[in-house]
């Protein structure tokens, strides 16, 4: 049984892959055991936590992609860039505080809260996307079982 087989059984997929680069570029050779097994557990770690971002933002059923970076922060939205900061670093989930987003019709609300979530997921959070009509009818139907 060879080493790619032995890492697809054991469902090292990041490893695998490093390690059918590593043998095609014939890098395998200069490297040392130490660096070359710290190049394939960062490979897999990567993918990991590449795999679990990807599921958590399926799971949250946004209505955007959207990320911090993409919020468009000129004066006339209101929006102020020092609170979008503190809120993309995640410390009031930490914290349990909740956010309320407001505005008119068309300002971009749906948009920043898909970017916070994003950015939650980002940060191995658990989140759920619902807008107000959603939410209220979530909680009828939670109420009524």
């Amino acid at each position: 049984m060879n080493i790619e087989t032995q890492m697809r059984a054991l469902r090292l997929h990041g490893m695998e892959r490093n390690w059918k680069a590593l043998n095609e570029t014939r890098r395998s050779t200069e490297l040392t055991l130490s660096e070359g097994l710290t190049l394939l557990l960062q490979a897999e770690v990567d993918e990991r936590d590449e795999k679990q971002f990807d599921r958590l933002k399926q799971n949250a059923g946004f209505r955007y992609q959207a990320s911090i970076e993409e919020i468009n922060m000129v004066a006339t939205r209101g929006l102020d860039k020092g609170m979008v900061t503190t809120l993309a670093t995640g410390e009031y989930i930490k914290k349990g505080d909740p956010i309320l987003i407001s505005g008119a019709t068309g300002c971009g609300k749906s948009f920043l809260a898909s970017a916070l979530g994003h950015q939650a997921c980002a940060q191995s959070y658990k989140v759920l996307y619902f807008n107000l009509q959603k939410l209220l009818l979530k909680t009828k139907m939670a109420r009524l079982c």
